[in-house]
C-alpha cells in the first residue's frame, strides 16, 4: 500500500522566506540588545571593569560546558524544536537578569543566557546555507537585525531606562523562536522497511553507536589540523569579544555618549552587508589560509588604531571599517574551513565546538586579565594586546595551512 511505502518518511513543506526574516533579524537583534551595552550597564550598577570581566568570563566557562551537549543533541535530534525550546528558556533568563540588582544573579543569568545564546548559533549559521534562498538574502536580515539592536539599545537605555533594554531582548528572543518554528523542517525518519521508527535489532543499533562515535572521535577529536584551527579560532573570537565589551568604554573615555557610541556600533553593523553580497567575489575564490590572513590582518589594524591612534574620528573610522565586516567574513570562513576538515554528519558538533572552546575557553582567561588591565592601565594596553593576539593568530595559520576542498564547502 501506499501508506506502507511511505512510512517512516514526512513529507517537507516549502519553506517562506518571512519565517528567515523573523529567526535572522530577531535572533541577532537579541543578540545585540543583550550584549552590547553590558559593560555600562553594569559599570551603572557600581560594578569595576574586573567584575564585568567576570560576568563575561562566567558566560564563557557556561557555553563551554553546555554548547559541545547541545551540540551533539542537535545532531541527533530535531534541531528546530530544540532551537525554539532554548530561545525561549533565554527570553525568561535575560527577564532575570535585569532583575538584577547584585553581582553574583547579574553572574549566574548573564551567563546561562549567553550559554543559551551561543548554543543555538552554530544551527541558526548553518540554517541559511542549507536554505532554498541565496546565503546572502537570508544572512543580510541578521546583519539588519543586529545593526538595529545595537541603535535601538542606546536609545532604550537613554530614553527609557536601562532594564527596558532586557525586557526588549526577550521580546526579540521568543519573535526569533516564533521564526524558527516557521521554518523548520521534520527532521527525516530513518527506518528500516517494513518497520515503524524504533524498531530493528538493538544489536545492530550499538555497533552503530559504537562506529558513530569511533568516526566523531576520528573526524573531530582526532584531527590535528582541526585542533590547530581551534587555536586560531579561539585567539580570533577572544579578541574580538573583548573588543565588543570593552569598545563602548573606549568611546566613553573619549567622550562620546551611549546613544553616540551605539549609533557607531549601529553604522559598523551596516558594514556587513557588503561583505554577504560580494561575499561570492572571495569567499568561492580565496583558500582558506588567504581568507583567515586577510581577516586576522583587519583585527589587528583596528586594535592597533585603537591602542595607538588618539584621533577620535580615526577610531571611529576603523570600527565602522572593520570590527562588524570582520566578524562577518569569520563566520563564513568558519563554516567553509569546518566543511573542508570534518564530515557532514559531524559538521554542527564540530561547529559547536569550535563556538565552545573558541568562543569561551580561551576569552574565559583574557576576560578576567582585560578587566585587571582595565583597572590597573588603560583601556589602550588592553587594544594593545588584542592587536598581539591577532599577529599571532596570523602566525598560527601560516603553521597550520588550512586545507581548502572546494567540492565540499558551502556555496556563499
Amino acid at each position: 500500500m501506499e501508506h506502507e511505502k511511505n512510512m517512516g518518511r514526512i513529507e517537507e513543506k516549502p519553506v517562506g522566506y518571512f519565517g528567515y526574516i523573523l529567526t535572522y533579524g530577531c535572533y541577532y537583534l537579541a543578540m545585540a540588545l543583550f550584549s552590547v551595552l553590558l559593560s555600562i550597564y553594569m559599570m551603572g550598577k557600581g560594578m569595576s571593569a574586573t567584575q564585568v570581566s567576570y560576568v563575561v568570563a562566567g558566560a564563557s566557562i557556561s557555553s563551554l560546558l553546555i554548547q559541545p551537549v547541545i551540540g551533539v543533541w542537535l545532531d541527533k535530534g530535531n534541531k528546530s524544536k530544540i532551537a525554539v525550546v532554548l530561545l525561549c528558556i533565554g527570553s525568561v533568563t535575560g527577564i532575570c537578569f535585569s532583575l538584577q540588582r547584585g553581582f553574583p544573579g547579574l553572574l549566574v543569568f548573564y551567563s546561562v543566557t549567553i550559554a543559551i545564546l551561543n548554543s543555538v548559533n552554530p544551527y541558526i549559521e548553518k540554517l541559511a546555507t542549507e536554505s532554498r534562498f541565496p546565503y546572502r538574502s537570508v544572512r543580510l536580515w541578521g546583519t539588519i537585525g543586529y545593526g538595529m539592536g545595537a541603535q535601538l539599545a542606546g536609545v532604550i537605555y537613554d530614553g527609557i531606562s536601562p532594564q527596558s533594554v532586557y525586557l526588549a531582548f526577550s521580546v526579540s528572543a521568543v519573535l526569533a523562536a516564533a521564526g524558527i518554528w516557521k521554518t523548520r523542517k521534520e527532521d527525516s525518519v530513518k527506518s528500516l522497511p517494513g518497520k515503524a521508527p524504533g524498531e530493528g535489532d538493538s544489536d545492530v543499533k550499538g555497533e552503530k553507536e559504537k562506529e558513530g562515535n569511533a568516526k566523531y572521535r576520528r573526524e573531530v577529536l582526532g584531527n590535528k589540523k582541526f585542533l590547530g584551527y581551534l587555536v586560531i579560532a579561539a585567539l580570533f573570537y577572544a579578541a574580538t569579544n573583548l573588543n565588543t565589551t570593552y569598545l563602548p568604554v573606549l568611546y566613553q573615555k573619549t567622550g562620546l555618549s551611549v546613544t553616540a557610541s551605539s549609533t557607531v556600533l549601529s553604522a559598523a553593523t551596516m558594514m556587513e552587508l557588503p561583505v554577504i553580497f560580494f561575499a561570492s567575489m572571495f569567499m568561492n575564490r580565496l583558500s582558506n589560509k588567504r581568507l583567515l590572513f586577510l581577516v586576522l590582518g583587519g583585527c589587528a589594524v583596528q586594535f592597533g588604531v585603537y591602542a595607538f591612534v588618539p584621533v577620535v574620528g580615526v577610531k571611529i573610522l576603523a570600527t565602522v571599517l572593520l570590527k562588524s565586516s570582520a566578524t562577518m567574513a569569520y563566520i563564513m570562513i568558519n563554516l567553509k574551513v569546518v566543511s573542508s576538515m570534518v564530515d557532514a554528519a559531524y559538521q554542527m558538533s564540530a561547529l559547536t565546538l569550535v563556538s565552545a572552546v573558541s568562543k569561551n575557553l580561551v576569552t574565559v582567561f583574557l576576560q578576567a586579565a582585560g578587566g585587571h588591565i582595565l583597572d590597573l592601565a588603560s583601556v589602550e594596553v588592553l587594544f594593545a594586546i588584542l592587536l598581539g593576539c591577532s599577529v599571532l593568530g596570523l602566525f598560527l595559520t601560516a603553521v597550520v595551512n588550512p586545507p581548502t576542498l572546494k567540492e565540499k564547502s558551502p556555496k556563499f
